[in-house]
């Protein structure tokens, strides 16, 4: 019986994520307490922010919070694509024959 591995991953990464997004945002506070792009006067402003000036401490915070929920998934995605592929492939081999 050959299971299907995405059924499997898929709740297991949710649940992880939602719980690493949790403790990290209250390990981490300043990931959501303070603006990334940031105005070199301290004022916030409607207009658009200079990409430039980002605040480093905020975005190591938000890597560290946001990232691996975010590689965990491109990889499945990855490897979903890849089994597609290469079944396609098989099957056509299979018909060929």
């Amino acid at each position: 019986m050959k299971r299907d591995w995405l059924n499997i991953f898929l709740p297991l990464w949710a649940l992880g994520s939602i719980a690493w997004v949790i403790v990290g945002f209250v390990m981490l506070p300043i990931a959501f307490r303070k603006p990334l792009l940031y105005s070199p006067n301290a004022v916030w402003t409607t207009t658009l922010f200079d990409v430039t000036k980002v605040d480093m401490e905020v975005l190591r915070a938000l890597v560290v919070v946001i990232g691996p929920p975010g590689i965990a998934i491109a990889v499945a995605l990855t490897i979903v694509a890849v089994e597609q592929i290469w079944g396609h492939r098989r099957s056509q081999q299979r018909q060929a024959k």
